[in-house]
């Protein structure tokens, strides 16, 4: 009985290191841009309602910045199969910092 329970408490505690890897390793390959691909240039857009987005900027077809929202075409081919993504704005220099933030990770993507 002792060895049973032994073994499962092993096992459970395997699982959560497992889990907790597999967590870092997902966080990691979301906070370091990819090197050299401007192909693959992923970009974090601002949380909305709890989701995380990533943009790959080598599609990104173009931006709109307005006094309370950025919006940024990409995916788009043909009859209009694109995607917008809009992130609302307190400040037009909030806007800015965003594509300012675009901007350098492009450049550290090349």
């Amino acid at each position: 009985m002792f060895a049973r329970l032994l073994i499962l408490c092993t096992l459970a505690a395997l699982g959560i290191a497992l889990a907790d890897a597999a967590d870092s390793e997902v966080k990691s390959a979301l906070a370091t841009p990819p090197a050299s691909s401007s192909a693959f240039c992923l970009f974090e857009l601002p949380t909305s309602g709890g989701t995380q987005r990533l943009i790959n900027l080598g599609i990104v077809q173009y931006i709109e910045l307005m006094p309370d929202e950025l919006r940024i075409a990409y995916g788009g081919g043909n009859f209009g199969s694109g995607h917008d993504a809009k992130i609302s704005l307190k400040t037009r220099e909030e806007g800015i910092a965003i594509i300012q933030r675009m901007r350098q990770t492009a450049r550290e993507c090349k």
